[in-house]
């Protein structure tokens, strides 16, 4: 880390707090950074009075002593911290975000390994990785792991999210070995976050909502509510190229399910198309052009994004709110647990919804695109066959 007074002041933090209050804070100290920077004598002074100063930082053990090390200083007088410089902002910004961002990463892991195995094999896979960790923050010189270790092989990697746990911890392959490449620091603020792995699990498991409905996602935003019986998308069945016929699809599917794939032939090329049912419109998911097997995607922008997936979700007014999910270059989805987060931190504050409905979330993303990608793989055969 930058500053190793900062550093230390948000290892701290994250070990004195729960995963959920952690990233609350680190997303507060951010943007006050982020805001004195932008116009220092507009959000320069924060009184130490306000309610999200107070509930999301100040009340945690070391959250004063994180907003003292970001620079800003406590005026007794006014009874507010005064931000600092411009340029120290926007280094303790940076240092700020980064965290931000691993934090994020991890629970998003954790939580994954947590909703996708067995009990017993997420808690192999975590103890394993705990144990990687812990020798790591005791000893700084063992920073590889071999990549034919038993231990590895065994618990970590073949469990679901596996790889992805290793990769948030700092663990990247490099030839026959892992090795991690986090200074000190990070390395112990990455420990404080994997120890609550057990907590986070519990913590969801408690707190998810009932179900959403509608869309990706629908339902009424921060509360549950009884489950709606959902519509599922239908199998393609056999394709046959010359079978296919062209146009647009028109009308909701049979099915009615969000996400039903269809494929429309065109003259050199077959196009894959997913029904929104938020909208109650089809859409154009990407081609193949013939007869080429590399399927184009119809990227879209979605906050900030491009995303190869688009989802609109429902959260009880009707109105489609989009979700971008990404593919990467060899098929594989992007973790649903990374694009179900985004999306919560994207939602209008009037949607109140927060990450007691990440699992659920997470969920729904699965179960609507995997439909669709198995349309991609299965047209793609098709076109190996003919081929």
């Amino acid at each position: 880390m930058a500053s190793e007074v900062l550093g230390i002041a948000l290892a701290e933090l994250l070990e004195g707090a729960s995963a959920e209050a952690c990233a609350a804070a680190l997303e507060l100290l951010t943007k006050l950074c982020d805001n004195a920077a932008a116009d220092h004598a507009k959000f320069g002074t924060v009184k130490r009075s306000s309610k999200a100063l107070q509930s999301r930082l100040l009340g945690l053990s070391s959250g004063a002593a994180a907003l003292l090390a970001l620079g800003f200083t406590l005026d007794e007088a006014a009874d507010a911290y005064v931000a600092p410089a411009e340029d120290v902002l926007r280094a303790s910004a940076d240092v700020a975000r980064g965290l931000q961002y691993e934090h994020a990463a991890l629970v998003s892991a954790i939580t994954a390994v947590g909703d996708r195995n067995a009990p017993e094999v997420a808690l192999g896979a975590h103890k394993l990785m705990l144990a990687y960790l812990s020798n790591l923050a005791a000893d700084p010189t063992k920073k590889t792991i071999n990549a034919s270790n038993k231990a590895l092989n065994a618990r970590l990697l073949p469990a679901a999210g596996g790889a992805t746990l290793l990769s948030a911890c700092g663990f990247a392959q490099r030839g026959d070995a892992y090795e991690n490449s986090c200074d000190e620091l990070t390395v112990r603020c990455l420990l404080a976050t994997l120890r609550k792995a057990e907590a986070i699990w519990a913590s969801l498991a408690a707190d998810a909502p009932a179900d959403l409905s509608g869309g990706a996602a629908g339902g009424g935003g921060g509360g549950g509510g009884e489950p709606a019986e959902e519509a599922t998308a239908e199998p393609l069945g056999p394709i046959v190229l010359s079978a296919l016929r062209g146009g647009r699809p028109i009308g909701a599917p049979k099915s009615k399910a969000d996400m039903q794939p269809a494929l429309v032939r065109e003259a050199d090329s077959v196009e894959v198309h997913a029904w929104l049912a938020v909208s109650q419109r089809w859409q154009r998911v990407g081609a193949f052009e013939l007869p080429s097997t590399q399927f184009a995607w119809e990227r879209r922008q979605v906050h900030g994004g491009a995303y190869e997936l688009y989802l609109e979700v429902d959260l009880g007014d009707g109105k489609p709110l989009p979700l971008g999910v990404g593919v990467s270059p060899g098929g594989e989805l992007e973790n649903e647990y990374v694009a179900a987060q985004r999306f919560i931190h994207s939602a209008p504050l009037e949607a109140n919804i927060d990450n007691a409905w990440l699992e659920t979330v997470a969920r729904k993303i699965r179960g609507r695109v995997e439909p669709v990608l198995a349309a991609v793989a299965q047209l793609r055969a098709a076109i190996e066959a003919q081929n």
